[in-house]
């Protein structure tokens, strides 16, 4: 049927959009090009009066896209990797944090290492 068709029409379109979401997030970000996407977004944050890690997500404003393109990446590749990063940020906050001693942090080698930095 034609509603069939078109269910899974979109239902490839949005999984051509997950795949290319996915490569414009995770694909070819060091820790330096990490590094330069967050000192633009504390900028970008500060500049709208806004905190960094705010749970509310900045938005993608073409005016802002030259301040999203870092590292060599276009800004909508910087802007990607941002939503994961943030999204990253609150699944720690969320399930990882409240599960932690903090107390108890230096009794594993994990531990340790997230100590010392």
């Amino acid at each position: 049927t034609d509603r069939a068709e078109h269910l899974r029409l979109l239902a490839e379109d949005f999984h051509n959009e997950v795949i290319s979401f996915r490569a414009a997030a995770l694909e070819d970000w060091g820790q330096e090009a990490d590094s330069q996407l967050l000192r633009a977004v504390e900028k970008l944050a500060k500049e709208k009066s806004r905190k960094m890690l705010d749970r509310a997500f900045m938005e993608y404003k073409p005016e802002d896209c030259k301040k999203w393109a870092v590292a060599g990446h276009p800004p909508m590749k910087g802007y990607a990797r941002y939503l994961a990063l943030c999204s990253l940020n609150l699944i720690i906050q969320k399930y990882v944090l409240p599960s932690l001693e903090l107390s108890r942090l230096h009794e594993t080698p994990h531990g340790r290492a997230l100590h010392s930095l």
